[in-house]
């Protein structure tokens, strides 16, 4: 019965201990000046001989912030942040372990350093990584996430303890379970815990449709899956080889290099977004079709492999260096991230840190063992102090993290989003050879996607990346203006229109990705309407979109469908036969967007902030130095 349930699932909250964690965000200014230097605007990592700049060790004020560009940079001021490739940001996972009250408040306000354990570390080896950060630097800026002033943004796992608990203390009905707590658990990305709540709704309440549909879903997905013949595999992929994992639903064609223990996060990130997808559905009463075969997905090491395959198969866009070519079936990532902030990043610290010979290892620098990563003697071959190596590491230690983030967060980024699209075609709610219009495609890769600078996954939820972008391009949305859109993004206009070439190539490019931006964001806020708008604790348009899918279905194969017959399709399955109604449709889904919560808003609220900072030029003074004055290290011993 409902009653064994509810009393079992309050016993195991109150035995729950989820350990604490804080969201730290990262942000560096990559062309911030050194105010201690008269000719160098870059940190040096040098071996000996000079002094390092950052900031007061902990407990000692006087720390400058992130410094400014240049008088030559401020046109770039009006830029927006997603523009600038010397901003890089980046959200880390972390523990906090400074034995102060209020980590968050302390190290937020206070000027200090502060002690983190992290989960990035090399997967290998018996490693404590622990970490510390100064909050504020001439060149970076670190800030634990807050809800409100001292109150650290929840995490995850303690926002899906207090819903549960908050949502089963009132003995409520199967399905306010299901919608307030199963999906709920989704929307964090927590996929276990969602089936863990209908795996103990189905031992009190098997009629319930969505319990229903759970149970199917799960019946076939316990059921052996073969593997998928890959005709062109030997043509295309000379030297890689096959891993797939018992019971999961991939399998991960990638170079002989790589061996299964290096893949196998990946594969589990594939399994992790598959089953998440038929949870999804199953919550909202709906038990898709099974995929008999394993889902073939591709890891490519080099660069110009992934291009070659991209121009090879039948490659939709590239998102997150990754693309899904609809009639192979087939995903494939890149294993570099090749963003414009990353690679700015790349070459800052190659050059100053990572060259093939430097005794600089940015791995090692993660690991948590003192003075690791970093010189054993100076320049004249004096062996060094622990405490001079462990100043020698504050800076690039930073640099470390932040990349080992920004390559973890692309990576779950491609992974999350490609397998969603993929499973479009898996369910055979579209056939693989049907030109679908990007617009959906995009939008039900990003309902389904761990977004970029963002805590976590975000499954059926506003995507803490695409929402703000949404409001930020269309913040005055008139009832005209609204169907236009509305016109626009079901058509694809936006993916269809040019970029004007210009002689600034460099300007041209960044329109291009601008109006990228516009058109994926517009994409993900309409496919999360029609997806998740609801009537009380029903969906309101999920048959629809069930319908739009069946009419691209019955469209020609292998055609490129024109405005007007994705129009007629979308206004078909969505019952909007008058202007009237077209209208009010439109309205109601910007309202509806406009409406979203936000739970992550004060990740883009604070890039903003920093983005306006660095542009902002400092005060002159008197001397000829404009920064500020900036703490050092202490000097390397000579």
């Amino acid at each position: 019965m409902l009653r064994r349930f509810l009393a079992a699932a309050l016993l195991a909250l109150a035995l729950a201990g989820y350990a604490s964690a804080d969201y730290l965000l990262i942000v560096i200014n990559l062309n911030a000046k050194d105010p201690s230097k008269e000719d160098s605007d870059q940190p040096k990592g040098g071996m000996g001989g000079g002094s390092q700049p950052l900031v007061p060790p902990m407990g000692k004020g006087g720390g400058s912030p992130m410094q400014p560009m240049g008088d030559k940079d401020k046109s770039k001021a009006d830029e927006d942040a997603d523009d600038v490739p010397d901003l890089v940001v980046v959200v880390v996972e972390v523990e906090p372990i400074m034995k102060v009250k209020e980590p968050a408040k302390m190290f937020n306000q206070s000027k200090m350093w502060g002690d983190f354990r992290h989960k990035l570390a090399p997967p290998r080896g018996k490693v404590d990584p622990k970490i510390d950060l100064p909050n504020k630097g001439w060149f970076y800026e670190a800030t634990i996430l807050e809800e409100s002033a001292g109150k650290p943004l929840k995490t995850a796992a303690d926002l899906f303890a207090e819903r549960k608990k908050e949502v089963l203390k009132e003995k409520p009905l199967a399905q306010k379970v299901v919608h307030d707590v199963a999906l709920f658990a989704l929307k964090l990305g927590l996929v276990d815990e969602c089936a863990k709540v209908m795996d103990d709704l189905a031992v009190s309440d098997k009629d319930n449709s969505a319990v229903k549909a759970y149970l199917a879903v799960k019946a076939e997905l316990e059921k052996p899956v073969a593997d998928k013949e890959v005709k062109w595999k030997e043509k295309l992929l000379d030297g890689y080889k096959a891993s797939s994992l018992d019971k999961h639903h991939f399998v991960l064609l990638h170079p002989s290099t790589l061996n299964d223990k290096d893949v196998e996060p990946h594969l589990k990130q594939l399994e992790k977004s598959f089953r998440a997808y038929y949870y999804w559905w199953a919550c909202k009463g709906v038990a898709l079709p099974m995929a008999k075969e394993r889902q073939v997905a591709v890891l490519t090491e080099a660069r110009q492999k992934f291009t070659d395959l991209k121009s090879k198969l039948t490659a939709g866009p590239v998102v997150a260096d990754s693309f899904f070519a609809s009639r192979e079936a087939t995903s494939v990532f890149s294993r570099e991230r090749g963003d414009e902030h990353y690679k700015k990043l790349v070459r800052y610290t190659n050059d100053k840190y990572w060259q093939v010979e430097s005794p600089y290892d940015r791995h090692k620098l993660l690991t948590g063992q003192a003075g690791s990563g970093v010189p054993t003697s100076d320049k004249k071959g004096n062996k060094l102090r622990l405490q001079d190596r462990e100043t020698l590491a504050k800076i690039p230690r930073i640099f470390a993290l932040t990349m080992r983030a920004l390559e973890h967060e692309w990576e779950q980024t491609s992974l999350t989003h490609q397998a969603s699209r993929q499973m479009l075609y898996a369910t055979k709610q579209l056939p693989r050879n049907v030109h679908a219009p990007e617009w959906i495609q995009f939008g039900v890769g990003s309902l389904f996607e761990s977004p970029l600078q963002s805590p976590w996954p975000t499954i059926g939820a506003p995507n803490p990346y695409w929402l703000p972008r949404f409001l930020e391009a269309h913040k005055d949305v008139a009832d005209a203006s609204a169907v236009a859109l509305l016109k626009k993004v079901v058509t694809d206009g936006y993916f269809r229109e040019k970029t004007k070439e210009g002689k600034d190539k460099e300007a041209t490019s960044k329109a291009r990705e601008a109006n990228l931006r516009k058109a994926r964001a517009a994409s993900w806020a309409l496919t999360y309407y029609v997806a998740c708008a609801e009537s009380g604790d029903t969906p309101k348009y999920l048959g629809n979109l069930q319908r739009y899918f069946k009419e691209l279905s019955r469209q020609p194969r292998d055609a490129d469908l024109d405005e007007k017959t994705l129009w007629a399709c979308f206004t078909r399955a969505f019952d909007l036969d008058s202007d009237e109604k077209v209208k009010n449709f439109a309205n109601a889904w910007i309202r509806y967007v406009q409406g979203a919560p936000q739970e992550a808003r004060a990740i883009h609220k604070k890039i903003n902030e920093l983005h306006k900072k660095m542009n902002t030029p400092p005060p002159k003074k008197e001397g000829g130095n404009t920064g500020g004055n900036s703490p050092l290290l202490p000097p390397m011993m000579k």
